[in-house]
């Protein structure tokens, strides 16, 4: 089974970093990402809420990804945002819908937001 990619919004920096076997491999303004799975650790979401501070504790888990470049305005159009807050939501949730969010076919981020097409 090959190693998986763990794709977080670094608050710090701007854009996104991407981690491999545990390291920072990679930081992107934009990615593109397929068969996707959206993983928020308990134990750090609580730590974040009860010291009132983010920490990086959810991410987007693949297999593999790429540069987002070729993404296309439209695209943006017919897609749903991708959202999470430690300190209001427990999962990644479809910000039009409302419904927790666990797994997507795919996933494309840019501008310092994810989203999944409709």
């Amino acid at each position: 089974m090959a190693a998986k990619y763990y794709i977080y919004r670094n608050l710090n920096r701007g854009g996104f970093s991407i981690k491999h076997k545990g390291l920072v491999v990679d930081r992107v303004k934009s990615f593109e990402a397929l068969n996707v799975e959206f993983r928020v650790s308990d134990a750090s979401q609580s730590r974040a809420r009860r010291q009132k501070s983010r920490n990086v504790h959810a991410y987007i888990v693949c297999e593999e990804y790429n540069n987002g470049d070729a993404v296309k305005d439209w695209e943006i159009l017919k897609a749903d945002k991708v959202h999470y807050n430690p300190f209001y939501t427990d999962t990644f949730i479809n910000h039009t819908t409302q419904k927790p969010l666990y797994t997507a076919p795919r996933v494309f981020a840019f501008n310092n937001t994810a989203y999944i097409p409709k």
